[in-house]
C-alpha cells in the first residue's frame, strides 16, 4: 500500500508538473504576442523604403548584443530562391500557408530569410522561412512570425521575431544619428528587457 501510495504522489507530481510547464509555456507566448502586437500597431512599412544599403542595430529587447554590430540588408528575391524554398517546403510534415513572397533578408555568417507577406494582410507582419544550405542539402525551418514598422519617415527600423519576442531598433549604417538619439527613440516602446547594441561604435562627428 505504501508502495502504490508513493506511485500515486509521484503520478500527481508529474501531472502537476506538466501542467505548470505548459501554463508557463502559454503565459510565454501571450508575452510574445503581445510584443508583436504592440510592433503592429498602428503599421507603417514599405518594401522600397528598406531595401539597398545596409540596416545596422544599435538597441534591442531580450536580447544582448553588447559590443557585436548585427548588420542586414534587405532585397527582392530571385525567383529560383523562391522556387527552391517552396520546393523545400513541400516536404515539410506541417506545411505552412505561404502567400506573395515579398523581400530576403540576408545576414553575414547567417542563412537568409524569405518573408512572405501575412495572410492578414497587415503592412509590416510577415512569415519568415529561414534557407539554409549544409552539406548541400537545402533545409528550411519553421516559419517566422516576423512584424516591422518604419519610424520617423524610415530612419529608423523596428523588427520583432514574433516566435521569441527578441525585438531590434536598427537605422542605415551609413546614415546613423548619435546614440542619445537612438536611445530617444527606443525608450517610447515596452517590448521586454531593454539592451544597447554595438556598444563600442563612435557617435558621428558633428
Amino acid at each position: 500500500m505504501a508502495i502504490l501510495s508513493t506511485i500515486g504522489i509521484l503520478v500527481v507530481t508529474i501531472l502537476v508538473s506538466e501542467v505548470a510547464v505548459l501554463e508557463q509555456k502559454s503565459d510565454i507566448r501571450t508575452y510574445y504576442d503581445a510584443i508583436c502586437n504592440n510592433v503592429t500597431k498602428d503599421p507603417f512599412f514599405e518594401d522600397k523604403a528598406v531595401i539597398g544599403k545596409p540596416w545596422r542595430v544599435y538597441f534591442t529587447w531580450n536580447m544582448q548584443l553588447d559590443e557585436y554590430c548585427l548588420e542586414f540588408t534587405f532585397k527582392y528575391a530571385d525567383k529560383l530562391t523562391v522556387s527552391r524554398l517552396k520546393f523545400d517546403v513541400e516536404s515539410m510534415k506541417i506545411k505552412p500557408t505561404l502567400s506573395k513572397e515579398v523581400l530576403l533578408i540576408s545576414m553575414i555568417a547567417s542563412p537568409d530569410m524569405l518573408l512572405f507577406n501575412d495572410l492578414s494582410g497587415i503592412p509590416g507582419l510577415f512569415v519568415g522561412m529561414i534557407y539554409d544550405t549544409v552539406e548541400n542539402k537545402k533545409m528550411p525551418k519553421k516559419p517566422h512570425k516576423m512584424a516591422m514598422k518604419l519610424l520617423h519617415k524610415g530612419q529608423y527600423l523596428l523588427m520583432t521575431d514574433c516566435s521569441f519576442g527578441t525585438t531590434s531598433l536598427s537605422v542605415r549604417k551609413d546614415n546613423r544619428p548619435k546614440r542619445a538619439e537612438i536611445e530617444a527613440v527606443a525608450v517610447n516602446f515596452t517590448l521586454g528587457d531593454p539592451f544597447p547594441a554595438c556598444i563600442m561604435d563612435k557617435d558621428p562627428e558633428e
